[in-house]
Protein backbone atom coordinates (compact mmCIF):
# COMPACT_ATOMS: atom_id res chain seq x y z
CA UNK A 1 0.00 0.00 0.00
CA UNK A 2 3.01 2.20 -0.47
CA UNK A 3 1.51 3.87 -3.52
CA UNK A 4 -1.12 5.54 -1.33
CA UNK A 5 1.55 7.26 0.78
CA UNK A 6 2.13 10.92 -0.09
CA UNK A 7 5.86 10.58 0.61
CA UNK A 8 6.16 7.91 -2.08
CA UNK A 9 4.81 10.22 -4.79
CA UNK A 10 6.89 13.19 -3.61
CA UNK A 11 10.03 11.08 -3.74
CA UNK A 12 9.27 9.91 -7.28
CA UNK A 13 8.47 13.46 -8.35
CA UNK A 14 11.73 14.73 -6.86
CA UNK A 15 13.78 12.03 -8.63
CA UNK A 16 12.12 12.85 -11.96
CA UNK A 17 12.70 16.58 -11.52
CA UNK A 18 16.37 15.96 -10.62
CA UNK A 19 16.77 13.91 -13.79
CA UNK A 20 15.49 16.72 -16.02
CA UNK A 21 16.87 19.60 -13.95
CA UNK A 22 20.16 18.58 -12.28
CA UNK A 23 21.03 20.38 -9.05
CA UNK A 24 24.78 20.61 -9.66
CA UNK A 25 24.86 22.03 -13.17
CA UNK A 26 28.46 23.19 -12.81
CA UNK A 27 29.70 19.60 -12.38
CA UNK A 28 30.18 18.22 -15.89
CA UNK A 29 31.11 14.55 -15.87
CA UNK A 30 32.91 13.48 -19.05
CA UNK A 31 30.97 11.07 -21.22
CA UNK A 32 33.98 9.15 -22.50
CA UNK A 33 35.56 6.26 -20.61
CA UNK A 34 37.34 7.09 -17.34
CA UNK A 35 38.48 4.98 -14.42
CA UNK A 36 37.15 5.72 -10.93
CA UNK A 37 40.35 7.46 -9.76
CA UNK A 38 40.19 9.80 -12.76
CA UNK A 39 36.53 10.59 -12.04
CA UNK A 40 37.32 11.27 -8.37
CA UNK A 41 40.13 13.59 -9.41
CA UNK A 42 37.89 15.33 -11.94
CA UNK A 43 35.10 15.83 -9.37
CA UNK A 44 37.47 17.12 -6.68
CA UNK A 45 39.15 19.56 -9.05
CA UNK A 46 35.83 20.78 -10.47
CA UNK A 47 34.43 21.27 -6.97
CA UNK A 48 37.45 23.30 -5.90
CA UNK A 49 37.32 25.46 -9.02
CA UNK A 50 33.60 26.12 -8.48
CA UNK A 51 34.27 26.90 -4.82
CA UNK A 52 36.97 29.44 -5.68
CA UNK A 53 35.16 31.09 -8.57
CA UNK A 54 31.62 31.21 -7.17
CA UNK A 55 31.41 30.60 -3.44
CA UNK A 56 34.47 32.59 -2.35
CA UNK A 57 32.91 35.68 -3.91
CA UNK A 58 30.45 35.71 -1.00
CA UNK A 59 33.31 36.01 1.51
CA UNK A 60 34.57 39.27 0.02
CA UNK A 61 31.77 41.20 1.73
CA UNK A 62 32.49 39.72 5.18
CA UNK A 63 35.05 41.48 7.36
CA UNK A 64 38.33 39.59 7.88
CA UNK A 65 38.07 40.10 11.65
CA UNK A 66 34.82 38.14 11.77
CA UNK A 67 36.25 35.33 9.64
CA UNK A 68 39.34 35.18 11.84
CA UNK A 69 37.11 35.02 14.92
CA UNK A 70 35.03 32.17 13.46
CA UNK A 71 38.03 30.14 12.33
CA UNK A 72 41.50 30.61 13.77
CA UNK A 73 43.30 29.45 10.67
CA UNK A 74 41.04 31.01 8.07
CA UNK A 75 43.81 33.01 6.40
CA UNK A 76 46.04 29.93 6.17
CA UNK A 77 43.22 27.85 4.70
CA UNK A 78 42.35 30.62 2.26
CA UNK A 79 45.98 30.76 1.10
CA UNK A 80 46.04 26.97 0.71
CA UNK A 81 42.86 27.00 -1.37
CA UNK A 82 44.17 29.78 -3.61
CA UNK A 83 47.41 27.86 -4.15
CA UNK A 84 45.48 24.70 -5.07
CA UNK A 85 43.28 26.72 -7.42
CA UNK A 86 46.36 28.13 -9.16
CA UNK A 87 47.83 24.65 -9.65
CA UNK A 88 44.58 23.04 -10.83
CA UNK A 89 43.36 25.85 -13.07
CA UNK A 90 46.63 26.95 -14.68
CA UNK A 91 49.66 24.75 -13.97
CA UNK A 92 48.21 21.28 -14.67
CA UNK A 93 46.57 22.26 -18.01
CA UNK A 94 49.85 23.84 -19.11
CA UNK A 95 51.72 20.63 -18.33
CA UNK A 96 49.09 18.60 -20.18
CA UNK A 97 49.49 20.84 -23.24
CA UNK A 98 53.27 20.35 -23.13
CA UNK A 99 52.78 16.59 -22.93
CA UNK A 100 50.36 16.66 -25.88
CA UNK A 101 52.88 18.62 -27.95
CA UNK A 102 55.55 16.02 -27.19
CA UNK A 103 53.12 13.20 -28.02
CA UNK A 104 52.50 14.71 -31.46
CA UNK A 105 56.13 13.97 -32.32
CA UNK A 106 55.90 10.20 -31.92
CA UNK A 107 58.82 9.68 -34.29
CA UNK A 108 61.26 11.56 -32.09
CA UNK A 109 64.00 9.35 -30.75
CA UNK A 110 64.00 11.01 -27.34
CA UNK A 111 60.21 10.96 -26.97
CA UNK A 112 60.21 8.81 -23.84
CA UNK A 113 62.99 10.83 -22.24
CA UNK A 114 61.07 14.06 -22.83
CA UNK A 115 57.56 12.86 -21.98
CA UNK A 116 58.28 10.76 -18.90
CA UNK A 117 59.31 13.61 -16.53
CA UNK A 118 56.30 15.72 -17.51
CA UNK A 119 53.96 12.77 -17.09
CA UNK A 120 55.42 11.99 -13.67
CA UNK A 121 55.08 15.63 -12.64
CA UNK A 122 51.41 15.67 -13.70
CA UNK A 123 50.68 12.52 -11.69
CA UNK A 124 52.49 13.74 -8.58
CA UNK A 125 50.85 17.20 -8.73
CA UNK A 126 47.40 15.65 -9.19
CA UNK A 127 47.86 13.26 -6.27
CA UNK A 128 49.22 16.02 -4.05
CA UNK A 129 46.30 18.32 -4.91
CA UNK A 130 43.74 15.58 -4.23
CA UNK A 131 45.30 14.86 -0.83
CA UNK A 132 45.37 18.54 0.08
CA UNK A 133 41.74 19.06 -0.98
CA UNK A 134 40.63 16.13 1.17
CA UNK A 135 42.62 17.50 4.14
CA UNK A 136 40.98 20.92 3.86
CA UNK A 137 37.46 19.68 3.12
CA UNK A 138 36.20 20.71 6.56
CA UNK A 139 37.07 24.30 5.77
CA UNK A 140 35.70 24.24 2.25
CA UNK A 141 32.18 22.89 2.57
CA UNK A 142 30.96 23.46 6.10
Amino acid sequence: MRIFCLYFWREIGYKISCFFNPRQKWLKIPRDYHDKPELIEHCLFTCLIHYCEVELENFKNISPDYLEMVSENWAAHYQEVQELYQIIKFDLPLLRIQLAEIDENLHATDWLERSWPISEKIVSLSQDCCERIVKTKGFLWT
